[in-house]
C-alpha cells in the first residue's frame, strides 16, 4: 500500500481510500443533498414540455425556467457532483492499491457527466448515464486491494434488520438515531434513512447495547433480520391489504352519507321553493316557476333578486334528484348557478312573465359578470 493512502471515510475531504460500505454511505448523503433540487428540476422540466423535440433538448428548457430556480439548482448539481468524484477517486484509490491519476480522472469525468446528463441533449445524456452507472456499480461492488485485505469487520456488515425494522428495530437495540424514520416516513428521504440504518445498524447496535461477545451479537442481529424479513413479507402485505379494504368501506360509507345528505339537502331546497312559489316544472331550455300577483309586488328588488336564486337551488335539486331516480348508480351534481339563466317567473293568475335572468357569458371575466350583473335581472310589474 502507498504511504501517502489512508483511510478517508469524510464526505466532505479529498485524498486516501474508502471502502465500499463507506462509499456507499456517502453516496446516500450525497443524494440526499441532490434530492429536493432534483424533484424541483424535474416538476420545472416536466411543466415546459409540449412537444417530443422539447424533451430531447431538456437543457433548453432548463434555462427557460425561474432563473432563481435554475442558478441555485445548478450550484447544487455542481456541488453534488464535486462530492461524488471525491468518493469515486478514493474508492479507486482502494480498488487499485495506488494512486492512479489518469484512469481516477476518467471516472471523476464519467461521474461528473452522470451528474449532468440532464443538460446535454437526448442522444448524448443516455450514453453518458449508461458509462456512469456502469462505473459506480464497479466502484459498489469492486473488491479493494487495500480494505479487501483487511480483517473482517463486522461493524460494515448491512444490518437487513434495521433496514426493515428501522425504528422498531432501533427501539429493541437501544438505539434511537432510527426514530428520525417516524418523521422520514411519509418523504422523500424515507428510503435513504432506511439505507443509512442498514448500513450503520451493526455499529450502532453493538455500542448501544454494550455487547461483549461478536458471535452472539451477529447471531441476535441474523434471528432479527429473519423476525423483519417474515414479518415484511408476510405481515406487512396483511395490513397494507386491509388498511386498504378499511379506506374503501370507509370511503364507500363517507360518500353514500354524503350522497344522503345531499339528498336531503336537495328535498329541503324543493320544499322551500313550494313555500314562495305555487308549483314549478323544470327542463333542459327553461325552469317555470309560479307565483301570485299580490306576492310577486309586495316584493322589492333585492327579494324578487333572492327569489330567483331560490328558485335557482330549487331547480338544479330537482334535476339531481330525477336524475338519480333514473341512475342510481351514478351521481351528477346540478349546479344552480348553471340554472340562473334558465329561471322564468310567470304570474299564476294570467301566466305573464314577471322575471327573468338575462343569459351571461361564463368564459367571461369576474369583473365581466359585476358589470353584467347590474342588468342581469329583469322583473316586471304584475297585473
Amino acid at each position: 500500500m502507498s504511504d501517502e493512502l489512508k483511510l478517508n471515510t469524510k464526505l466532505f475531504s479529498r485524498g486516501g481510500y474508502m471502502g465500499r460500505m463507506d462509499y456507499f454511505l456517502n453516496d446516500i448523503y450525497i443524494a440526499c443533498i441532490y434530492l429536493p433540487f432534483g424533484i424541483a428540476l424535474n416538476f420545472g422540466l416536466m411543466a415546459q414540455i409540449n412537444s417530443l423535440s422539447d424533451a430531447a433538448y431538456p437543457a433548453k428548457l432548463f434555462f427557460k425556467s425561474n432563473p432563481i430556480l435554475a442558478f441555485f439548482t445548478f450550484i447544487a448539481f455542481t456541488f453534488c457532483a464535486i462530492l461524488f468524484a471525491n468518493c469515486a477517486v478514493r474508492r479507486m484509490n482502494d480498488i487499485n492499491g495506488k494512486v492512479n491519476n489518469g484512469l481516477n480522472t476518467l471516472v471523476a469525468s464519467l461521474i461528473f457527466m452522470g451528474y449532468f446528463g440532464v443538460f446535454l441533449p437526448l442522444f448524448l445524456m443516455l450514453p453518458f448515464g449508461f458509462l456512469s452507472f456502469i462505473a459506480n456499480l464497479i466502484l459498489l461492488f469492486k473488491k479493494g486491494k487495500i480494505t479487501g485485505a483487511l480483517p473482517y469487520d463486522y461493524k460494515k456488515q448491512f444490518n437487513w434488520g434495521a433496514f426493515l425494522g428501522t425504528w422498531i428495530w432501533g427501539l429493541y437495540n437501544k438505539t434511537y438515531i432510527p426514530l428520525w424514520q417516524l418523521i422520514l416516513f411519509f418523504t422523500p428521504w424515507c428510503l435513504y434513512f432506511a439505507l443509512i440504518c442498514g448500513i450503520k445498524g451493526n455499529e450502532w447496535a453493538y455500542k448501544n447495547k454494550n455487547w461483549n461477545d461478536v458471535e452472539k451479537f451477529n447471531k441476535s442481529q441474523e434471528n432479527q433480520t429473519a423476525f423483519w424479513t417474515v414479518f415484511n413479507i408476510i405481515a406487512v402485505p396483511i395490513v397494507v391489504y386491509a388498511l386498504g379494504i378499511a379506506l374503501i368501506f370507509f370511503a364507500f360509507v363517507a360518500i353514500k352519507g354524503f350522497e344522503n345528505a345531499q339528498e336531503k339537502m336537495n328535498n329541503a331546497q324543493e320544499k322551500i321553493a313550494l313555500i314562495y312559489f305555487e308549483k314549478y316544472t323544470v327542463s333542459d331550455k327553461e325552469d317555470k316557476f309560479y307565483i301570485h300577483n299580490k306576492d310577486w309586488n309586495a316584493l322589492d328588488f333585492k327579494g324578487k333578486v333572492d327569489l330567483v336564486k331560490i328558485a335557482a337551488h330549487a331547480a338544479a335539486s330537482k334535476k339531481e334528484n330525477d336524475y338519480k331516480k333514473l341512475h342510481p348508480n351514478k351521481y351528477v351534481y346540478f349546479k344552480s348557478t348553471d340554472e340562473l339563466p334558465k329561471i322564468k317567473i310567470y304570474s299564476v293568475e294570467d301566466n305573464k312573465l314577471l322575471g327573468k335572468v338575462k343569459p351571461f357569458d361564463k368564459n367571461a371575466s369576474f369583473t365581466e359578470l359585476l358589470k353584467e350583473s347590474a342588468d342581469m335581472f329583469q322583473f316586471y310589474e304584475a297585473n
